[in-house]
């Protein structure tokens, strides 16, 4: 069985980091889009009608958008590119001209906020405990009686032929015996 070096740990706590954490990780990123286009639509509702009947290209269009909740700005990103009213834009925060989102939508992100600082708790503990498991073994053939599940995150090229050479004792046995007779 090989030997884990740093790369193949490495590869292996990213192949178990990542299968935890996918499909949560897409619920979540779900979430903040559906948030984005909420507080656009909350932002642009006065003024919808006249953006669509805007040329395209008149306006810079951007996915980004910078609400404030509660005095707290924050980084959003919408789901497609839109023109950008300027309450939205990063630099906005002249005369007083940003835009406060409503309190339903301040709910809705700090929600989201909680759930992201308890994923990334999670997380980090998880990576944690596999990175201690992984640098506590030095083979694949231990790593396997110690955590036998690690199988699945075992990258495909560790079992493929050539992944590293095998000894054959008979035929080095047979290579000195040969070089002692000379």
């Amino acid at each position: 069985m090989p030997r884990l070096n740093n790369s193949l740990r490495a590869d292996i706590r990213a192949n178990a980091l990542n299968g935890a954490y996918e499909k949560k990780r897409d619920k979540f990123e779900d979430g903040w889009l559906d948030l984005a286009d909420a507080v656009y639509v909350e932002a642009t509702k006065k003024s919808a009608k006249l953006l669509e009947q805007l040329p395209k290209g008149l306006l810079p269009t951007s996915k980004d958008i910078y609400p404030s909740f509660n005095g707290c700005r924050d980084l959003l990103t919408l789901k497609e590119e839109k023109i950008i009213p300027a309450s939205l834009f990063h630099y906005s925060n002249t005369n007083g001209q940003r835009f406060v989102v409503s309190q339903k939508l301040t709910d809705r992100w700090q929600e989201l906020r909680k759930v992201k600082e308890d994923l990334n708790e999670a997380y980090r503990i998880l990576d944690r405990d596999v990175f201690t498991i992984l640098n506590s073994v030095q083979t694949i053939k231990r790593l396997l009686e110690v955590w036998p599940e690690a199988n699945d995150y075992i990258p495909s090229y560790v079992w493929e032929n050539g992944a590293l050479p095998t000894v054959q004792v008979e035929s080095i046995n047979t290579a000195l015996k040969d070089a002692k007779k000379e």
